[in-house]
C-alpha cells in the first residue's frame, strides 16, 4: 500500500518533556497541536486498515504487524535503495 508523506511540521522533542514543550507559557496551545497530531494518526491508521500496533511504514510500504529483526533490515534496504 503507498502511503503519501505528510506535510505538517514535526512536534517539538518530547525529551524532555518539560522543557521542549514549554507547557508553562502555552499549555493548551500545545496541547491542542499534540491532540490534533493524534486524532490525525488515528484517522489515518483507520484509513490504512491499521487496528493495532506494531506496523511499519518504510517510503511508501506499508507492513501491518510485527517483524522479526531479518524482515525489519529487509524493509529498512528495500527503503534506502528505493525499492
Amino acid at each position: 500500500m503507498r502511503v503519501e508523506p505528510s506535510n505538517e511540521p514535526p512536534l517539538p522533542s518530547l525529551a524532555p518533556f518539560h522543557s521542549s514543550l514549554n507547557l508553562s507559557k502555552h499549555p493548551s496551545d500545545v496541547l491542542h497541536r499534540i491532540k490534533t497530531v493524534i486524532d490525525r494518526n488515528r484517522a489515518l491508521a483507520k484509513d490504512l486498515g491499521i487496528s493495532g500496533t506494531p506496523g511499519f511504514i518504510a517510503r511508501t510500504e506499508l507492513v501491518p504487524g510485527a517483524l522479526d529483526v531479518n524482515w525489519l533490515k529487509e524493509l529498512i534496504a528495500r527503503a534506502r535503495n528505493g525499492k
